[in-house]
């Protein structure tokens, strides 16, 4: 702001009057200093003008930035949620039955392997030769029978005809009768030098994923020592419990999803225990999902849902854009205006996060469903995508 000051010619004397008279002066040093209080308020009044960047007028409203679902008629799909661990529907450890040093190993970890494919080999000569020697005795076996089945039915007919004597007679028989339980010890014989054979060789007893592997070439092994661990996650199984309150709603055949991480996978209910478990008071389920993609395996905790019941063409919304107020429910719905609007509604059933709208919404209103906790009646709302 700037300071005027009087010219020193224009400085009066007030006791002489024969200057200019003191009412003149003051008149013009009122006119100047008007002149300076003008300019000091047109100064104020341009640094406070308007422009698109002002600070909002106190009496405006600012809108309220809000998410709307619309109104309509759908189906709602109710379930109940459990957890556990899943495993594969062929688990197994392979223990081995027999005795010998490891010679070869003809898979690794995490290899497929067939019904009767050999996981390794060990030394097994021994078992080969009891194997040669079990049927040469099971074949002399069958020689002996055959013979004395023919000296017994020899013998028979004579005794019959009055030829041979009873001591005969019942020697023939007892004779027989030896030779059919030595032919049937031979056959068991036989059978265990299989087996044993077979023990040696390390076959698969299932088809399957080696999740874990016991050998190594040049270590010997013993029986009951564990060889390898099978598991088929081509079939995946979840078993876990429900309570006594959902047991009734669930039965073999239902239809279940698979949530981990994000993804769904769907399963269906293998079976459901008619008695609690041992300990517990839950009633088992199991629960069974196709995973030949591979993408789940053994040990994931996942969560399970399955639906128990289906609401056709019902209105409903979150429970938590339901509002009380008293003894009163209401919705905040924006009108064409983009207004807030305090909508009364008679809830109905709970059906897990949802609750049914028996009354008070129209289809194609809009329900805000995100940002409602500070509105209030007649508020601007700025309804977002």
């Amino acid at each position: 702001m700037r300071i005027l000051m009087l010219k020193q010619s224009e400085r009066i004397d007030i006791m002489n009057p024969r200057k200019k008279s003191l009412k003149n002066i003051l008149k013009k040093q009122a006119l100047i200093l008007a002149a300076v209080a003008a300019l000091g308020t047109i100064t104020i009044t341009g640094c406070n003008r308007g422009g698109p960047g002002r600070p909002q007028m106190s009496g405006e409203q600012a809108a309220v930035p809000v998410l709307v679902e619309k109104v309509e008629r759908r189906d709602l799909t109710e379930y109940i949620t459990i957890s556990g661990k899943l495993e594969g529907m062929v688990d197994v450890t392979l223990l081995s039955e027999t005795n010998g040093r490891v010679t070869a190993i003809h898979k690794h970890l995490g290899d497929r392997i067939e019904e009767g494919e050999r996981l390794g080999s060990i030394d097994n000569e021994v078992y080969r030769i009891g194997l040669s020697q079990a049927h040469a005795a099971l074949s002399s076996a069958g020689a002996g029978l055959r013979t004395a089945e023919m000296n017994y039915e020899t013998t028979k007919k004579l005794f019959e005809n009055g030829t041979a004597s009873q001591v005969e007679y019942q020697q023939a028989k007892v004779a027989y009768q030896a030779a059919i339980a030595q032919r049937d010890g031979a056959n068991a014989g036989l059978e265990t030098a299989k087996r044993a054979y077979a023990n040696s060789r390390l076959v698969s007893p299932v088809s399957g994923y080696i999740a874990a592997l016991h050998l190594k070439i040049g270590e010997t092994i013993f029986p009951n020592a564990p060889v390898a661990a099978i598991i088929d996650r081509d079939r995946l199984i979840l078993r876990s419990g429900v309570s006594e309150r959902h047991v009734r709603s669930v039965s073999r055949g239902q239809r279940a999803t698979v949530h981990y991480q994000g993804e769904q996978y769907p399963a269906v209910v293998r079976g459901v225990g008619l008695k609690p478990a041992a300990n517990a008071s839950s009633y088992p389920i199991e629960v069974e999902l196709d995973n030949r993609d591979g993408k789940l395996v053994p040990g994931m905790i996942v969560r399970v849902t399955i639906e128990t019941n289906i609401y056709r063409d019902v209105i409903y919304t979150e429970t938590g854009n339901i509002q009380i107020s008293y003894d009163d429910s209401f919705v905040y719905t924006a009108d064409e205006d983009s207004q807030a609007v305090r909508t009364d509604i008679v809830p109905g059933l709970v059906v897990n996060e949802y609750t049914l709208i028996q009354e008070g919404l129209e289809i194609g209103s809009r329900i805000i469903v995100e940002g409602q906790e500070a509105l209030e009646e007649g508020m601007i709302v700025n309804i977002r995508n």
